[in-house]
């Protein structure tokens, strides 16, 4: 599902071969696989990789659609309640972002 979702966020920059390779990038990145899912089996954290795309997605359509906010939020509040390091290092990154936007 991060994949997808990562996939989905960056489908909206490039084109297709590069969000592809993106997504599949941050699906194999090294600390993802290895450490969450082979070493530790986190739950948790894997569910954090997943919320992470969809708020950038989220924050990305807020321009265009009314709805994207509430995407945002619960795209948010689904991270807070998975992994509160997660939510604590990246919520600056979504505040650069969004003034980005």
């Amino acid at each position: 599902l991060s994949s997808l979702c990562a996939y989905a966020w960056l489908r909206q920059d490039f084109e297709r071969k590069i969000a592809f390779c993106g997504a599949l990038a941050y699906a194999l990145a090294p600390y993802h696989l290895m450490i969450d899912v082979y070493n530790r089996g986190t739950i948790t954290e894997l569910m954090a990789y997943i919320w992470l795309p969809l708020i950038l997605l989220s924050i990305r359509q807020t321009r265009t659609k009314n709805w994207a906010w509430l995407a945002v939020a619960v795209s948010y509040a689904g991270l807070i309640l998975s992994a509160r390091p997660a939510f604590m290092f990246a919520t600056p990154l979504f505040v650069l972002y969004a003034s980005l936007q």
